[in-house]
């Protein structure tokens, strides 16, 4: 039997999809709830501190979901697949879709610790779950940590390139040059 969402899974949804869409100041509690297709009510009794409390359980949860891409990759063909399931994700969004963690830290750092603190949080654990496999897989690496670091922000960077420029290839590029770290 399918899974039917919360009108809390809805509203966490619905909030990082438009996040990644439009940043945190170009999204309206209004969009949210009509996006997520429950009430105002909802969004208050599962939030009732309002929008930017709305917004860090949206990272949170955002976070752990690709983590467990993350993990997932990792496990079918080691960080350069994350850079080609990173890119195929873009792509089929049409590059509308990009990253929340990244869309709202980025605007949002110096006006919110909570929500930096989200994003902190959220790269943390993204470098967790690299560094996890490659103390696993790559025994010689000293520091795992740094390397998973490097390879992070080379993701991220290529991912916000990638969307900027509407193409896959700092990606795919990405997927190249993380086997060199």
């Amino acid at each position: 039997m399918a899974h039917t969402p919360s009108s809390k899974e809805r509203l966490l949804k619905a909030t990082a999809r438009l996040l990644s869409e439009r940043g945190y100041d170009g999204v309206g509690l209004a969009q949210i709830v009509e996006a997520a297709n429950t009430t105002t009510g909802s969004l208050y009794f599962h939030f009732p501190e309002g929008k930017e409390a709305l917004a860090v359980a949206s990272i949170d949860a955002a976070a752990e979901g690709r983590r467990k891409r993350i993990a997932e990759a990792l496990a079918i063909g080691g960080p350069a697949e994350i850079a080609k399931l990173w890119a195929d994700y873009l792509e089929s969004s049409n590059w509308a879709v990009g990253c929340p963690v990244t869309a709202t830290t980025l605007q949002m750092s110096t006006r919110s610790e909570a929500l930096r603190q989200a994003g902190q949080r959220a790269f943390d654990l993204w470098q967790g779950e690299i560094a996890k496999y490659l103390a696993t897989a790559k025994n010689g690496t000293r520091d795992v940590n740094l390397a998973a670091r490097q390879i992070l922000c080379l993701l991220q960077g290529a991912e916000v390139i990638a969307r900027t420029s509407r193409s896959r290839r700092p990606l795919d590029e990405a997927a190249q040059a993380v086997g060199l770290l």
